[in-house]
């Protein structure tokens, strides 16, 4: 995609990177499972960034996007793709793309490293990797480290009085 938003008249696609992309991880945390709903919420990509949120598919079936529906400001500030440009044309042939429609099926079970990484990041303050450690202490800072993440591991987000989530922002 970034290839192709390079192109002369594709420059739009550039800018739709970042939310082409989140969609892709929402289809694919969103399919249970099916590849058949994976392709299909894929798909609906190309109705949702020519501005259309409900439409019908070609056996008549009524689809809409998953998300709340935009306010008349929201759907007016965005740059949504014109269907004649070369920039949507050009996406359509992304999306549509044999090759890729094959390799979704890989990702129904919708598999992520988020867990893993908080570990690896937990370990690294109990044992950071520039200081050597005696065997016996570097198996107790392990233990310590797997100890605490266990501990958090599904544990909810904090929030506020007012029920908003609380965030600490580290500059």
């Amino acid at each position: 995609m970034f290839a192709s938003g390079k192109k002369k008249g594709n420059e739009q696609l550039l800018k739709w990177t970042k939310s082409i992309t989140n969609h892709l991880w929402y289809c694919c945390s969103a399919c249970g499972g099916s590849a058949e709903e994976l392709k299909r919420l894929w798909h609906s990509l190309l109705h949702h960034v020519t501005g259309v949120h409900t439409w019908n598919d070609e056996d008549g079936t009524l689809h809409s996007c998953h998300h709340n529906p935009l306010t008349d400001e929201e759907q007016e500030s965005k740059m949504w793709f014109d269907p004649a440009s070369t920039a949507y044309r050009a996406l359509k042939s992304i999306v549509l793309d044999k090759r890729l429609s094959n390799d979704l099926e890989q990702l129904t079970d919708f598999k992520h490293t988020s867990d893993l990484e908080s570990y690896h990041a937990s370990m690294l303050k109990f044992a950071p990797k520039r200081i050597h450690f005696q065997y016996t202490s570097m198996l107790g800072r392990m233990q310590l480290a797997a100890i605490d993440h266990n501990s958090n591991v599904g544990r909810q987000q904090a929030t506020t009085k007012t029920g908003e989530y609380h965030l600490d922002y580290l500059c």
